[in-house]
């Protein structure tokens, strides 16, 4: 008997590079997650100091010190705006990175099912191979050897 042939070999080996481009899918959809999360936290530090920077001109007063207010508050509000649309992407981002999780996960179970299918298939013709060579090794116990010996030959 020989080597272990799998015929849906070819079905496993596709499900398993599918799965893997799926995987970089996922992984640069959660890269664009964190670089969009990174920013928006470094327009929100932007956005407290702005804020800081508005009150402090606020409490000293003057004119020039109005004109340069409301400068501060217009970046203020630029950032609020910029926060919001950041917020809606990432919101998208996320709708999409559990869509494809969730589809990654039925590729990872398919493949799954494909493999535990393998190993029955093999264990299957494990035990046939036993079976086979358990009854050539009968076989060969039993092949000329009875009980009042090896057959004679007869004087002619």
């Amino acid at each position: 008997m020989g080597r272990f042939r799998f015929h849906l070999e070819a079905v496993l080996t596709q499900r398993r590079a599918a799965e893997r481009a799926h995987q970089v899918t996922v992984s640069h959809i959660e890269r664009e997650k964190i670089d969009l999360e990174r920013t928006m936290l470094q327009w929100n530090e932007q956005l407290v100091m702005e804020r800081t920077d508005l009150r402090e001109r606020l409490d000293g007063g003057g004119t020039g010190g109005l004109r340069l207010a409301r400068f501060q508050a217009n970046a203020a509000l630029t950032l609020v705006a910029r926060l919001r649309q950041a917020s809606v992407r990432l919101a998208g981002v996320y709708s999409r990175l559990e869509t494809e999780r969730k589809t990654l996960a039925a590729m990872a179970g398919g493949r799954q099912a494909v493999e535990k299918l393998r190993a029955l298939h093999f264990e299957e013709w494990k035990s046939q191979r036993e079976r086979r060579e358990w009854s050539d090794q009968d076989d060969l116990a039993s092949c000329g050897f009875s009980p009042e010996g090896p057959p004679q030959s007869e004087p002619a």
